[in-house]
């Protein structure tokens, strides 16, 4: 999968992301947008596919089992990733992975695509939502892409699970400072990136009329009590730098070196 950016969700215990009940929602709902769901490792045989269709140039790889391509723009749930995550929720390995294919074959969502994640290891048990911004900084429709996909996926995670805290980050960001999960399960968040999703918890730690007076582009009350604060996004570069510190002075977070590129707090 393409995506250099990603949004981790910190759960609060290890059995909720093998929880059935719950994966079968995302499924759900994912489906009910438009999605094809598939195992992450179907995605290189797919992505060949769907590119062909997509540029009126079919031509099925050798070992392809399929030979009806077209069905890579329908939505729904492949037969493996159904048994993975049967497998998933009963066995409870560490680690599940699924791509997930927008089927518009034209106008706004034409080829997006993203992944997600769920894992739980040793002190640490996450779901991560792996993406790329180019097709909403580069493609027309970008700017509504993002705001359906926002609500869509971003907030659907936090609405089915009601994690603790979310944040994202570039994967090409060479001097990236995560949030460790112990700065996040002792409620311990120092520093403001390009997501931000805070838990009931951290909503009434840091303060709910700080966060809801917070001049970011984007301050969205969540279902359970949580917030989500965008600073600013790639759409109105103008302005970023300038969200980014009033953001960051108003909430007493810390911008991590070069988050955004040019951006200082003073």
């Amino acid at each position: 999968m393409i995506g250099s950016r990603s949004i981790f969700y910190f759960l609060r215990a290890h059995e909720e992301v093998y929880h059935a009940q719950a994966i079968e929602q995302l499924l759900h709902d994912f489906v009910s947008q438009g999605y094809l769901l598939t195992m992450h490792r179907e995605y290189a045989d797919i992505s060949k596919i769907r590119w062909g269709i997509l540029h009126d140039q079919v031509v099925p790889p050798p070992d392809w089992t399929d030979r009806s391509p077209e069905r890579t723009f329908v939505p729904g749930v492949s037969a493996q990733l159904r048994k993975e995550i049967e497998y998933f929720c009963e066995e409870q390995p560490e680690h599940l992975s699924l791509a997930a294919y927008a089927t518009a074959r034209k106008g706004i969502g034409k080829g997006f695509e993203f992944d997600v994640h769920l894992s739980s290891r040793a002190n640490l048990t996450v779901i991560v939502l792996t993406f790329s911004d180019f097709y909403f900084t580069h493609l027309k429709g970008g700017k509504l892409l993002y705001e359906q996909w926002l609500e869509g996926s971003v907030r659907l995670i936090y609405k089915i699970w009601h994690p603790i805290y979310a944040y994202e980050f570039d994967h090409h960001d060479s001097v990236f400072h995560p949030t460790e999960p112990a700065e996040v399960y002792a409620l311990k968040v120092t520093r403001l990136y390009e997501t931000n999703l805070f838990g009931p918890e951290l909503v009434r730690k840091i303060g709910r009329h700080r966060l809801e007076t917070t001049p970011a582009q984007k301050v969205i009350p969540l279902e359970d009590g949580g917030m989500m604060i965008i600073p600013g996004t790639s759409f109105d570069p103008t302005s970023l730098q300038d969200s980014w510190v009033k953001v960051a002075r108003h909430l007493g977070l810390a911008i991590p070196d070069d988050y955004p590129r040019y951006a200082e707090v003073i």
